[in-house]
C-alpha cells in the first residue's frame, strides 16, 4: 500500500508539473491581459473623443409656428433631419438654447418662449447637453429661468449655465469615451448697477442671482471678480477629476464677424487658468477660430469665438447682415489622451451650415443644411433649385474663416 501511495503521489506531481510547464509555455503577456481580472486592466491611455458643438438655437415666431401640427401639438424633428447624423456621429454634442421654455403662450422676438417640443427634438437629433446661459434666459422671469433647465433634464439632456435651484450643479463632468470632460457655461450681463445684475436690460431679483452663471464686462471691478469666480470654478472641475475643461460662452458684439477685445481678454484669462476649449455664441454670425498658447498654464486653448445661428429666422437682410446671420458652423473637436496620460486637443474642425427656410407649404419650415454635402446633392437636402443660396453661404463662411485654417500651436483647424 505504501508503494502504491508513493507511486500515486509521484504521478500526481509529474502531471501537475507538466501542466504548469505547458501553461507557462503557452501564456503570453497579451493572453495574461485578456484573462486578467477587470480590476487589473489598465486605463486606456490612448483614448480619443469627438466633441461637437453648435451655436444659437433660436425659435423666432415663424420657427415656432412651423412646427405646429393639425392637432395643436408641436414637433420640430424635421428641422434637424440633416444635422442629426452629424450630431449622432459625434461622441458628445452640445447646443446653445437661446430663450425659455415656460409653457404657452409662445412667442418669438423679443421675449422668447417656445414649446417644450424643441427639447424633445434636440434630444432626438442627438444633442446630449445644452447651455442655457444667454441674454434671453430671463425673458419669462424667474419662473422661465427655473423651468427651462427642468424641461431639458426631463428630456434626458444635461444642462449648464442656468439651474432651477441654487443648489443644483454649476458644472457637469461627463465621461466621453473614457475621457472625463468638464463643461460649464456663462453669459454676459448688461450693465446693471454696482450691486445688481441685469440680462438684456432687465434687472434680476436677488433670488435669481445664483440661478444663472454670468459676467459683467461693463463694470471693471465686477468683471475682475467674475473672472476670479471662473478660475475657482476651473479648480473645482479639476478637483472633480475633469481631464479636459470646456467653456460655453455667450459673449461678443452682435453681427460682428471678428471677435472683440473683451472676448480676447477673457479667452486669454481662461487659457492661463487651464481651459482647453471655448465655444462662443451670441453675435448671430460666425467669427474666427483661433488657438491661444498660454505660457502660464502651458495650454493650447482652442477657441471658436462665435459659431453663428445654427437655427433662427434671421433673413439675408436682417440688421444689414447680408446673409451672414443665415450661416453657421458645427464645431467638431477631437480630444486625445496619449500613452503618458496627457490630454490634448488634436483638431478643431468645422462643418459649414446654412439655415434654409422653405415657404412652399404655406408656412415657413426651417432646416439646418450641411453646405458641403448639399452642394454635392442638393435634392437630397431639399434644395434642388437653391444651389445659389448654398454657394453664397459657403463663400461667406470661407471669407470669415479665411485666416483660421492650418496648424496652429499643434492643433489642426480646417473644414470637415
Amino acid at each position: 500500500m505504501n508503494k502504491k501511495y508513493i507511486s500515486l503521489v509521484v504521478i500526481f506531481v509529474l502531471i501537475f508539473t507538466a501542466c504548469d510547464g505547458n501553461m507557462k509555455a503557452q501564456t503570453s503577456p497579451v493572453s495574461n491581459l485578456a484573462t486578467a481580472s477587470p480590476t487589473h486592466i489598465p486605463v486606456d491611455l490612448n483614448a480619443r473623443a469627438v466633441l461637437t458643438s453648435v451655436g444659437d438655437v433660436i425659435l423666432h415666431q415663424s420657427v415656432i409656428d412651423g412646427g405646429k401640427l393639425a392637432n395643436g401639438k408641436y414637433n420640430y424633428d424635421y428641422i434637424f433631419k440633416y444635422a442629426a447624423p452629424i450630431f449622432k456621429a459625434s461622441d458628445y454634442t452640445i447646443a446653445n438654447y437661446e430663450g425659455t421654455l415656460n409653457g404657452s403662450p409662445y412667442s418669438g422676438y423679443p421675449m422668447f418662449g417656445a414649446p417644450d417640443a424643441i427639447a424633445t427634438a434636440l434630444k432626438n437629433a442627438g444633442v446630449d447637453m445644452v447651455t442655457t446661459a444667454n441674454n434671453h434666459a430671463f425673458d419669462r422671469g424667474v419662473s422661465g429661468l427655473q423651468r427651462t433647465p427642468t424641461v431639458f433634464i426631463k428630456n434626458g439632456i444635461k444642462v449648464i449655465g442656468t439651474r432651477s435651484k441654487t443648489t443644483d450643479p454649476k458644472f457637469q463632468i461627463v465621461n466621453v469615451n473614457g475621457i472625463k470632460i468638464g463643461f460649464t457655461g456663462y453669459t454676459f450681463e448688461t450693465i446693471g448697477t454696482p450691486t445688481g445684475k441685469a440680462l438684456n436690460g432687465m434687472p434680476l431679483p436677488s433670488s435669481a442671482f445664483g440661478l444663472v452663471d454670468s459676467f459683467n464686462p461693463s463694470r471693471e471691478s465686477t468683471f475682475q471678480n467674475n473672472m476670479k469666480q471662473m478660475a475657482a470654478r476651473i479648480k473645482a472641475m479639476k478637483k472633480a477629476k475633469a481631464e479636459c475643461i470646456v467653456f460655453e460662452l455667450h459673449w461678443g458684439q452682435e453681427y460682428q464677424t471678428v471677435s472683440d477685445a473683451t472676448e480676447k481678454r477673457l479667452a486669454k484669462f481662461l487659457s492661463d487658468n487651464g481651459v482647453d476649449v471655448i465655444f462662443g455664441h451670441h453675435p448671430h454670425v460666425l467669427q474666427e477660430i483661433s488657438v491661444i498658447h498660454s505660457s502660464v498654464s502651458g495650454k493650447n486653448t482652442l477657441v471658436y469665438y462665435s459659431l453663428g445661428n445654427v437655427l433662427a429666422n434671421m433673413l439675408y437682410n436682417t440688421h444689414g447682415t447680408n446673409g451672414y446671420a443665415e450661416d453657421a458652423a458645427i464645431a467638431r473637436v477631437e480630444i486625445a489622451r496619449d500613452g503618458k496620460g496627457k490630454i490634448s486637443i488634436v483638431s478643431g474642425r468645422y462643418i459649414k451650415t446654412y439655415c434654409y427656410k422653405d415657404n412652399s407649404t404655406g408656412k415657413t419650415k426651417h432646416s439646418i443644411v450641411p453646405v458641403k454635402a448639399a452642394l454635392k446633392n442638393p435634392s437630397g437636402f431639399g434644395m434642388k433649385n437653391q444651389t445659389s443660396l448654398l454657394t453664397a453661404s459657403s463663400q461667406r463662411i470661407s471669407k470669415v474663416l479665411s485666416k483660421s485654417g492650418g496648424m496652429k500651436n499643434g492643433i489642426l483647424i480646417r473644414e470637415y
